[in-house]
This record gives structure tokens, sequence and C-alpha cells, in this order.
């Protein structure tokens, strides 16, 4: 009975086009993109907004993971997300090296470019829709702002996601 739910459940995931979760999506392989690599997913929320938004700044000790906390539904929500953190991840000495052009480097080789390049157009009106949404999320609760822009950087991936290719 158990075995004949899980494959319920998995048909259910292909047909409804549900993502899949990528293991390389993880937390700790997060933390090493955002402490080690200073990247993060377009999908990620608008840190720099919330902060600016909030009455009394980010929460104690929100740098200390907080931020990542939000990369692995980004990561799993973005084209190819897995294989480029997994990139970053195992360029991370790479990373640090700012003076001598290693993260630059580390970009070049670990952002995707097989396959096409999404239209611009239609990205930027995924773009221009999640900044519209952002603005929507400008709330003087940190941790409430950083959610809802979570939920429109997640919408933007999707919207990229579907952007014909070129």
């Amino acid at each position: 009975m158990r075995q004949a739910q899980v494959i319920a459940v998995a048909c259910a995931a292909m047909l409804c086009g549900c993502p899949s979760t990528d293991s390389r999506c993880s937390l700790d392989n997060c933390k090493i993109l955002i402490t080690q690599c200073s990247e993060q997913f377009q999908a990620d929320p608008n840190f720099a907004l919330c902060l600016t938004a909030a009455d009394g700044g980010e929460p104690a000790g929100f740098q200390d993971g907080g931020f990542a906390a939000y990369c692995p539904a980004s990561c799993n929500a973005t084209h190819n997300g897995g294989a480029t953190l997994q990139c970053f991840v195992d360029h991370q000495l790479q990373c640090g090296s700012f003076l001598d052009g290693g993260q630059a480097a580390v970009i070049n080789e670990c952002t995707p470019s097989d396959g096409g390049v999404p239209d611009p157009a239609c990205v930027q009106q995924c773009t221009s829709t999640r900044s519209n949404c952002d603005q929507g999320c400008a709330k003087p609760d940190f941790n409430a702002c950083m959610s809802c822009s979570s939920n429109c950087g997640l919408t933007e991936a999707s919207c990229i996601n579907a952007c014909p290719l070129h």
C-alpha cells in the first residue's frame, strides 16, 4: 500500500509539472554559495528592500544563516540551479580570490549557457513583475517582508523558466 502511495505522488508531481527537489540544492551548499562566494540566486528575497523597510533592521543572528534558509527553494526553482550551485561549491576556494579574477572565473564557468538563453523581452517582463511584487512586500516586519519577497522571487523564477529560449 505504501509503495502505491509513493508511486501515485510521484506520478502526480510529473503530471502537474511540480518542481522536483535537487539534492545539490542543500542548505549546506547554499551556505557555501553565500559565505564563500558572496553570491545568491536571482529568486532569493530582496534583502536590501526588507532591511530598508524593517523598523528594527534585521533580527539578531540573521546573517549567520537566516538568508541561506531561502536558498534551497530558490535553487530548486531556478533552471539548472542544482548544477550551478554544485559548480560554485566545487570551486569555492577560487571564489575568495577577488584580486586575481577568481570569482569572475567561477561565475563564468558555473553560469549555464547550454540550451540557449531565455528571450530577453520575456525575462524583462518577469523581472518587472517581480519588482512590482517586491514593492508590495515593503513591510515594517523584516521576516514578513523576506517571506513575501521570497514568494515574488520564486514566481519570477517560474516565469523565466517558461520564457522561450533563443
